[in-house]
């Protein structure tokens, strides 16, 4: 969804497992914030690309309300849960 020139997408809605999120453009937005919510014990890493093939982390997010920033020029990004214990997870993309 595009709010004022923004960009947001939920990459995860109460995830309940290990898994990777949908790969999501992002090279017209140079700055980003991943946020998550929800209760749960997991660890979240997101990534970005220029290919959509190779992925470097750019961070992980391992508690509710955590915010990732990044401000460098990837053409996609995409969230994995690993390590998942319980709970749900959710985690949304803004970029700017």
């Amino acid at each position: 969804m595009e709010i004022n020139n923004n960009f947001e997408k939920v990459l995860f809605s109460a995830a309940t497992a290990n898994g990777d999120s949908e790969i999501v453009p992002s090279g017209v937005y140079l700055y980003k914030s991943w946020q998550s919510s929800g209760t749960f014990v997991a660890t979240v890493t997101i990534y970005g690309s220029l290919d959509g093939a190779t992925w470097k982390s750019l961070g992980t997010i391992s508690t509710s309300g955590q915010i990732l920033n990044d401000n460098n020029l990837y053409a996609y990004t995409k969230a994995t849960i690993s390590s998942y214990t319980s709970g749900s997870v959710t985690v949304r993309l803004l970029s700017a």
